[in-house]
């Protein structure tokens, strides 16, 4: 990878990085029953006014004559778009806390709930979510009205009110796939038990409309449920009686469906006032608002496109019992706090792909005189760290080889990386996983927080020292596998009449890797003075070859009593071959075994994996106890099974 692809791949990183989220700012203040729940100015100058108006006094569809926009006191003309219910999607998040068996409040909210979904059009899919000492995902997002009757049905009052972290678990049921999100809250009080804050509770009521049916009770905390209403523009609605919920949840529903879009071109500028009036049935209902606009030009160009608007409102009028309209808001899909993990991992993986690049660039030596070096200690361990790189990769890699340098540490590291035959020094290999574990301990903390800081940090070094150990054991099973061919060649160049240094030079030029780098090695070692047989006996430790290790000792045997050594190791390699044989046979038997262990393991964490997916709050009850511990139980029992299967199978030696 040159300079120049690494200056490509760092800056589409950093352009990643800096892509904009889009959000349309948005207010709401009503007058009446009549709503004005957004201005979008993102297409200045064509706004959008957004409002909803009961069907009951509009005598069906609202058309353009009924509707009139002024902007800064001047009429403008307008298009009217109804805006569909298809891609609404909305979560009903119901107190079951004790204080709702008061009055029978819990069945007179059961069946609010169910006018409710029968207001509703049908293609609108509806979620439930019940909190009480704990919020609890009831029913998914789904259109099957049985399904949610049946649900809601079941719901039982008993314990505190964990109302926060009801809000939090709602803003999970939501599928992702549209902004046009709805959260009807019930509650007869403040939160009382919990883990989530009151600041993230606001937030998710800040980016998803909030609509608040408040029952009066002895628990009754206003402020709280008003809070949750204000933090996006929303609206509440409060009954001290039961049996008004039925009308207020139905006021809901009608503002879901009966909304609608005024379309028109601006010629205003700065902070403009709003005022919509629509002619019903009931007689004219208007409602007011703010938006900020772009200045005033200097020159005759046109005025800019704005890339964000804020709306400011005039006014909030205070709700009233039984009318009750949906708030709106617009959905932030990611939080500055990601944004800042996802950069800074970006800019550490544009580091890595950068040192990465200054590594591999170098020359590497694969002779065996380079292989020696690298196990070798004192002044050529000193050596092999002057030779690093220079530049920022080669101070890097020197502070890896110094702190490797503390012991043994590097000298093993050094023999395991040769093993696999990878491109890497020891200190290279240290310093791109100290890399990796910085970008990968970013990029979990998005989802998993500080678990996955510590999850990424000790990750990276395994996946590491996994890769280089699977290398190595596929190198040395090669060279096993390739052994009865290298006796074999050894044999017939002994019987031609060559010794055995020839057949040693011969087999490390005429056989395939991994063979022909170790018997070069020994080549190597054996002209620089070692004696032969100390040579082949490293080889033998080096690649774990128990069957080469018997080679080795008839070879030392042959020569401190004599005899024909080509018999000798003809008898070996047909040893060998055979021992190769049973083991590829019992491989084929064991061969279901394995797979049945492999299966039995990986299936309860693909299931995990896919309903997590499928419904991201299925598996939220088993974050308090004591699901807590039934996950630990789970672990620990899957990871014995492994074990045990494992231990079945394995083919002893």
């Amino acid at each position: 990878m040159g300079a120049r692809r690494i200056t490509w791949v760092t800056a589409a990183l950093l352009l990643f990085v800096a892509a904009p989220v889009a959000a349309d700012a948005s207010v709401v203040t009503t007058e009446g029953d009549l709503l004005l729940t957004n201005i979008d100015v993102t297409g200045y100058p064509r706004i959008a006014l957004e409002f909803t108006a009961p069907a009951a006094v509009t005598a069906g569809q609202l058309t353009v004559d009924d509707v009139a926009v002024t902007e800064a006191g001047r009429t403008v003309e307008t298009t009217l778009v109804a805006v569909p219910t298809a891609g609404l999607e909305v979560v009903l998040a119901v107190d079951t806390s004790g204080s709702m068996k008061e009055q029978h409040a819990l069945g007179a909210a059961i069946a609010a709930a169910l006018a409710f979904l029968d207001a509703l059009p049908s293609e609108v899919p509806v979620g439930i979510v019940a909190f009480s000492d704990t919020p609890r995902l009831v029913s998914a997002l789904t259109t099957d009205r049985t399904l949610l009757a049946r649900s809601l049905a079941a719901l039982t009052a008993s314990g505190e009110t964990a109302l926060y972290d009801a809000m939090v678990l709602a803003e999970q049921v939501f599928s992702g796939a549209t902004t046009d999100r709805q959260i009807v809250l019930l509650s007869d009080g403040g939160n009382t038990v919990g883990t989530a804050t009151p600041t993230e509770a606001l937030a998710v009521s800040a980016s998803i409309r909030t609509s608040v049916v408040e029952l009066t009770s002895s628990e009754a905390n206003h402020a709280t449920v008003q809070q949750l209403a204000d933090a996006g523009h929303g609206t509440i609605s409060a009954a001290s009686d039961p049996g008004a919920l039925r009308s207020l949840f139905t006021s809901i529903a009608a503002s879901l469906v009966h909304r609608y879009r005024a379309v028109f071109d601006s010629t205003a500028f700065g902070t403009v006032t709003y005022q919509l009036t629509v002619d019903t049935s009931a007689g004219v209902m208007t409602a007011s608002a703010s938006a900020r606009l772009p200045a005033a030009p200097t020159s005759t160009t046109s005025p800019p496109r704005p890339t964000t608007s804020s709306a400011t409102p005039t006014s909030i009028a205070s709700p009233t019992d039984g009318a009750a309209t949906g708030g709106s808001g617009t959905s932030s899909l990611v939080t500055t706090t990601t944004w800042l993990r996802i950069g800074t991992a970006a800019c550490f993986l544009a580091l890595l792909l950068g040192l990465g690049a200054l590594f591999t660039s170098a020359e590497r030596d694969d002779s065996a005189a380079g292989g020696l070096r690298s196990a070798t200690t004192g002044r050529a361990r000193a050596a092999a760290v002057d030779d690093a790189p220079a530049g920022v990769a080669g101070r890097l890699e020197a502070l890896a080889d110094r702190a490797l340098g503390q012991g043994d540490r590097r000298r093993g590291l050094a023999m395991a990386l040769d093993v696999a035959a990878t491109k890497f020094r020891p200190g290279e290999f240290v310093v791109l996983s100290g890399i990796g574990s910085v970008v990968l301990a970013l990029v979990l903390s998005i989802w998993m927080g500080w678990w996955g800081v510590v999850l990424g940090a000790a990750l990276a070094p395994l996946l590491g020292g996994a890769w280089v150990s699977h290398r190595a054991d596929r190198r040395r099973a090669q060279f096993d596998e390739q052994l009865p061919d290298t006796l074999q060649l050894m044999v017939s160049l002994l019987r031609s009449g060559y010794g055995l240094p020839q057949a040693l030079d011969a087999v490390a030029n005429q056989v395939a890797e991994p063979t022909v780098a170790e018997f070069r090695r020994v080549l190597f070692e054996v002209r620089i003075g070692r004696d032969p047989t100390d040579a082949l006996t490293a080889t033998a430790t080096r690649m774990r070859s128990r069957d080469f290790a018997w080679v080795v000792q008839a070879i030392r045997i042959n020569r401190e009593v004599g005899g024909e050594l080509a018999g000798i190791l003809e008898a070996v390699g047909a040893t060998v071959r055979e021992r190769q044989r049973l083991g590829r046979q019992v491989q084929a038997l064991t061969a279901e075994g394995r797979l049945s262990a492999v299966l039995l393991t990986s299936l309860p964490i693909g299931l995990v994996v896919v309903l997590s997916l499928l419904n991201p709050g299925y598996f939220a009850p088993l974050k308090e106890s004591p699901g807590i511990y039934l996950v630990a139980v789970a672990v620990v029992l899957l990871c014995v099974g492994w074990v045990w299967m494992r231990h079945i199978v394995k083919v002893r030696t």
